[in-house]
Protein backbone atom coordinates (compact mmCIF):
# COMPACT_ATOMS: atom_id res chain seq x y z
CA UNK A 1 0.00 0.00 0.00
CA UNK A 2 3.02 2.16 0.14
CA UNK A 3 3.43 2.61 -3.24
CA UNK A 4 -0.25 3.70 -3.51
CA UNK A 5 0.39 6.53 -0.49
CA UNK A 6 3.68 7.25 -2.02
CA UNK A 7 1.83 8.49 -5.55
CA UNK A 8 -0.18 10.81 -3.26
CA UNK A 9 -3.26 9.73 -4.64
CA UNK A 10 -6.63 11.28 -2.58
CA UNK A 11 -9.23 8.99 -1.89
CA UNK A 12 -11.58 10.63 -4.75
CA UNK A 13 -9.01 9.99 -7.24
CA UNK A 14 -8.88 6.57 -6.36
CA UNK A 15 -12.37 5.85 -6.14
CA UNK A 16 -13.73 8.01 -8.93
CA UNK A 17 -10.63 8.23 -11.51
CA UNK A 18 -8.71 5.73 -11.06
CA UNK A 19 -8.03 2.52 -14.31
CA UNK A 20 -6.85 -0.65 -13.73
CA UNK A 21 -4.10 0.50 -16.16
CA UNK A 22 -2.92 3.16 -12.81
CA UNK A 23 -3.17 0.48 -10.85
CA UNK A 24 -0.84 -1.98 -12.49
CA UNK A 25 1.83 1.00 -13.41
CA UNK A 26 2.02 1.58 -9.07
CA UNK A 27 3.56 -2.00 -9.19
CA UNK A 28 1.62 -3.46 -6.96
CA UNK A 29 1.64 -7.32 -6.46
CA UNK A 30 -1.04 -9.20 -7.96
CA UNK A 31 -3.26 -10.18 -5.31
CA UNK A 32 -2.96 -6.27 -3.70
CA UNK A 33 -3.73 -4.67 -6.94
CA UNK A 34 -6.55 -7.27 -7.80
CA UNK A 35 -8.33 -6.70 -4.20
CA UNK A 36 -7.72 -3.03 -4.58
CA UNK A 37 -9.44 -3.02 -8.07
CA UNK A 38 -12.38 -5.25 -6.59
CA UNK A 39 -13.12 -2.90 -4.27
CA UNK A 40 -12.98 -0.06 -6.09
CA UNK A 41 -15.55 -1.47 -8.78
CA UNK A 42 -17.47 -2.32 -5.53
CA UNK A 43 -18.00 0.94 -4.61
CA UNK A 44 -18.23 2.59 -7.69
CA UNK A 45 -21.25 0.23 -8.89
CA UNK A 46 -22.52 0.64 -5.07
CA UNK A 47 -22.54 4.12 -5.03
CA UNK A 48 -24.26 4.79 -9.04
CA UNK A 49 -27.19 3.13 -7.43
CA UNK A 50 -27.02 5.55 -5.13
CA UNK A 51 -26.62 8.50 -7.63
CA UNK A 52 -29.39 7.35 -9.51
CA UNK A 53 -31.73 7.45 -6.13
CA UNK A 54 -30.38 11.07 -5.75
CA UNK A 55 -31.71 12.05 -9.05
CA UNK A 56 -35.78 10.41 -8.06
CA UNK A 57 -35.16 13.04 -5.13
CA UNK A 58 -33.72 10.79 -1.96
CA UNK A 59 -30.96 12.33 -0.51
CA UNK A 60 -27.40 10.70 -0.82
CA UNK A 61 -24.29 12.38 1.28
CA UNK A 62 -21.24 12.45 -0.51
CA UNK A 63 -18.73 11.97 1.60
CA UNK A 64 -15.82 14.55 1.81
CA UNK A 65 -12.56 14.05 0.06
CA UNK A 66 -10.06 12.70 1.69
CA UNK A 67 -6.67 11.20 1.40
CA UNK A 68 -5.74 7.80 1.42
CA UNK A 69 -3.44 8.22 4.29
CA UNK A 70 -6.47 9.35 6.95
CA UNK A 71 -8.62 6.38 5.69
CA UNK A 72 -8.77 2.91 4.58
CA UNK A 73 -10.67 1.90 1.05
Amino acid sequence: MENVLAEDYTLDDVRLHMERSDLRRIGLRGGVELRLWRSIIRWRELNDKSAHESEDGNHTNDPPQMSLRSTNL
